[in-house]
């Protein structure tokens, strides 16, 4: 892999690759064809209703005790043996039991069986059955009743309806224990569940709901609203809730998906039972290229893809091999210096039970050029998977500052994960915190700046940089998404948004008016600007006192404020700059932009744009943000506003910004009214021999002149 040091200025690239291949047996895309293949999704036998008289989590064949007498017991006490667990139902003579009506529509081979013995019966006393098989209503008796003190087994086929009961005897005596009841059938292992419902919802699965000793394949948003277990899971293009109070349990591999054409989305509010292991199966469609990751779970040498090996900067071969980079915040505040801050991770952690990566840490991590694949796993271990994973979990985020000084550009970074395996909130990061004011997130091609508490999305297994000033800890709980999704740069009530928009990348940065703000660097208001790993992602940035700044904060006060604009051009191309002043609510300046090539100034007010081409190092400082409380046509030097009747034509040049025009007769009636257009031109009047008063404004100017209209 070639390999090029990374600095905090990002510039690091390489050349990119399609997605290749799947590390999975059976890939999300096969799962709709798969899953009805009977060669290959292949049936299990499943208990799936089943009445130990336990009170357990397994026993879910609801049933009625009807009579009297019927109760819970203990046989063994009576002198009964191979009672299963501490109950049995006792049935004396005139009683009963009602289990509730079963569906067996998707399975063969049904079977029901129930364990059951006699005891001190009275002379032709006999345990009946009423229920309804194949769909066709059936009465019996149970088969040579057992009395010889140990419990025997009856076999049902197709039940889907059972009524237990014990016939009278006279005098009463005696009676019956039901041990346990259970019915099975063969049913496909693997059930697919797309749509959105709830996990009981059989329309949504294929092969009606799993349970037990079946697993779940997910391609749609399922909830769990009460207590599952399932052998497997697969979440693919969908997402899992298990809503507050649910438990769902998971006795093999729990496995996400998250890759450009399924992410997966594990949202957990109730309880998590996680018998073995969590692995995340994820793409890096460009080899050589680094990517911004983290893992909602420790992963050790053991836990990455098999099929690959942990390089790092030594390497000089190629092959499958994968390397990893953390942000060495501590260097930068020792050293003072924005580069080389990057620090491999180590290949020697890549062999036996070495933890590797950390959870809810963030990391770079890329494959070599020369990788067979682009699809990867990365499991936990086994059985370290808690009961709250995807619910709630605490971070500790350390504090590294420069010369003791929590402010400075090279205090308090730190790379942080997304804990949660689903997409989060910066809603969830409050503001006014020592972790600092803004989140920043790489979105493929720059920097996203969000404002800690507000309404951005960071997403599943993402990292993200906080800027902090002190250490801290933080719990974060898993919460509902926002309806609509966040803007980066969600901005105080007033500001300029310029976005520079080039053939396939933009990057944007801001400017805010909080009359708190300093004209130096505030801490609490100015996001410094984190620079794209990509050279050909164009980007800007505002400058204060040498900094380069995502957000600048500056107060609305003085009778000029001058904003240098940075850029970065990583070609010679034509580029537009596109403003956003919407918010941008004072009406005591204009904002202008400057364009110090040509000396030509340009209106920002009402979002507009100004296109030009570019290419060279010396366009980095090419362009100001000015906001003046007199107007500017060219810089420094205004050429004023002219406008006057020419004949019967209305002409106006270098009007800055759009004003009204009118003409009135002398007595000051209005007869004209029109809009009058920023920059020059030329309109037409039709008037009678007159004279007249012509009256302009634009801005803060109001003026009149009289003319007259000889012929």
């Amino acid at each position: 892999m070639k390999k090029t040091a990374v600095c905090f200025i990002f510039t690091l690239f390489f050349t990119s690759f399609a997605l290749i291949t799947s590390a999975q047996t059976v890939h999300p895309d096969q799962w709709s064809s798969w899953i009805n293949d009977t060669l290959k999704n292949l049936a299990v036998a499943d208990t799936f209703r089943i009445q130990n008289f336990e009170s357990s989590a397994i026993d879910t064949w609801e049933y009625t005790l009807t009579g009297k007498g019927a109760s819970l017991a203990n046989a063994s006490l009576n002198g009964i043996t191979g009672q299963n667990g501490n109950y049995s139902v006792w049935l004396p003579a005139g009683s009963g039991i009602v289990f509730a009506p079963l569906n067996v529509a998707g399975y063969d081979s049904v079977r029901t069986r129930i364990n059951y013995v006699g005891k001190d019966l009275a002379v032709s006393q006999k345990l009946l059955y009423s229920s309804i098989q194949d769909n066709i209503p059936k009465s019996n008796q149970f088969q040579d009743p057992n009395t010889d003190g140990s419990f025997k087994l009856a076999v049902f086929s197709k039940v889907n309806l059972i009524h237990i009961y014990v016939d009278e005897a006279t005098p009463p005596q005696g009676g019956f224990y039901v041990d346990n009841v259970f019915s099975h059938g063969k049913i496909a292992g693997n059930s697919l569940f797309t749509g959105t419902g709830n996990w009981n919802d059989s329309i949504r699965w294929s092969h009606l709901p799993p349970a037990r000793l079946r697993k779940a394949l997910v391609a749609g948003n399922v909830t769990v609203t009460n207590n599952q277990q399932v052998s497997g899971l697969k979440i693919g293009q969908g997402s899992v809730k298990v809503d507050e109070g649910a438990r769902l349990t998971i006795d093999s591999t729990l496995v996400l998906y998250h890759t450009a054409q399924h992410k997966s989305e594990f949202i957990n509010k109730g309880t998590l039972v996680a018998k073995d292991k969590v692995q995340l199966v994820t793409s890096f469609p460009q080899k050589g290229v680094w990517r911004f990751i983290s893992f909602p779970f420790d992963v050790y040498a053991n836990g990455i893809d098999p099929r690959f090996i942990l390089k790092d900067d030594q390497t000089t071969t190629n092959g499958n091999y994968l390397y990893a980079q953390i942000y060495d915040a501590s260097k930068r505040a020792e050293t003072g210096t924005e580069s080389s801050n990057w620090k491999p991770v180590p290949a020697s952690l890549g062999t036996g039970d070495q933890l590797v990566f950390q959870k809810n840490k963030g990391y770079l991590i890329a494959i070599d050029e020369a990788s067979t694949d682009t699809l990867l796993t990365f499991t936990s271990q086994s059985g370290a998977i808690p009961s709250a994973f995807g619910k709630e979990v605490q971070l500790s985020v350390p504090h590294y500052s420069y010369q003791e000084n929590a402010g400075s550009p090279h205090s308090g970074w730190y790379l942080s994960g997304n804990p949660f395996p689903s997409p989060m909130s910066v809603s969830q990061l409050p503001a006014g915190t020592s972790l600092g004011n803004f989140i920043y997130w790489y979105n493929g091609s720059t920097y996203e700046v969000f404002d800690a508490g507000g309404s951005g999305v960071i997403p599943a297994y993402g990292a993200f940089f906080f800027k902090t000033t002190a250490q801290t800890d933080v719990s974060l709980k898993t919460r509902d998404l926002p309806v609509v999704k966040g803007e980066a740069f969600s901005s105080s009530n007033s500001f300029i948004g310029i976005t520079l928009q080039g053939a396939k990348y933009n990057d944007r940065t801001e400017v805010r008016f909080i009359p708190e703000a300093t004209t130096h660097i505030d801490q609490a208001y100015d996001a410094y600007k984190l620079t794209s790993l990509l050279n050909e992602s164009p980007q800007i940035a505002t400058e204060c006192r040498s900094n380069l700044l995502a957000v600048n904060a500056q107060p609305l006060e003085g009778d000029k404020i001058v904003i240098p604009i940075h850029l970065r051009i990583p070609s010679l191309d034509s580029y537009t700059l596109n403003f956003n002043a919407d918010s941008f609510d004072s009406d005591q300046y204009t904002v202008q932009l400057a364009d110090k090539q040509t000396g030509k100034v340009t209106d920002v007010a009402g979002n507009k744009s100004y296109s030009f081409v570019s290419g060279t190092a010396d366009d980095s400082d090419r362009f100001e943000l000015i906001m003046q409380k007199t107007l500017l046509t060219e810089i420094e030097d205004a050429t004023p506003a002219k406008f006057g009747i020419e004949g019967k034509t209305l002409v106006a040049t270098n009007v800055p910004v759009k004003g009204t025009a009118r003409i009135m007769l002398l007595t000051g009636q209005t007869i004209w009214n029109q809009v009058l257009p920023a920059g020059s031109s030329r309109t037409d009047l039709t008037l009678n021999k007159g004279t007249y008063i012509l009256q302009v404004g634009f801005g803060r100017i109001l003026e009149q002149q009289l003319f007259i209209i000889a012929q």
